[in-house]
């Protein structure tokens, strides 16, 4: 997805509104989902991520294999407090590089979009396709 690609190593997310960068996944996955044309705003919050492409009519689907524009859950920090980590607490996007594809996600230690390998950022709990 060449919106998402386009994002990669963007310094436009070190904002307030998500801790400079620290907390900007949902915001840079949705910014160039609605630079493709695919959502009609910006989320900050993974979870309401999820319902806006519901609402658009995106999948739940199981993966691998992935395909290029599937958004792309993670089970990565504790959100409720009750220490466990939960589903659906970081997101990114599909893009293919070469034979393989990769994640565009945000860095918190960078805090910037990046590429990942999907398997590298913690267990998947949430693969979305739009239908």
């Amino acid at each position: 997805m060449s919106e998402a690609r386009k994002l990669i190593g963007s310094t436009q997310f070190r904002t307030a509104d998500v801790d400079y960068g620290n907390l900007a996944c949902a915001k840079v996955v949705t910014t160039a989902l609605k630079n493709a044309g695919a959502l009609d705003s910006v989320s900050l919050n993974c979870r309401s991520t999820v319902d806006m492409l519901h609402a658009k009519g995106w999948k739940d689907v199981s993966a691998p294999p992935y395909k290029e524009g599937d958004v792309i859950l993670w089970k990565t920090y504790d959100y409720t407090g009750d220490g466990v980590k939960d589903p659906d607490t970081h997101i990114g996007i599909i893009v293919k590089e070469g034979n393989s594809y990769m994640a565009m996600n945000n860095s918190s230690r960078l805090r910037t979009p990046r590429l990942s390998e999907p398997s590298s950022i913690g267990p998947v709990t949430r693969v979305m396709r739009k239908s």
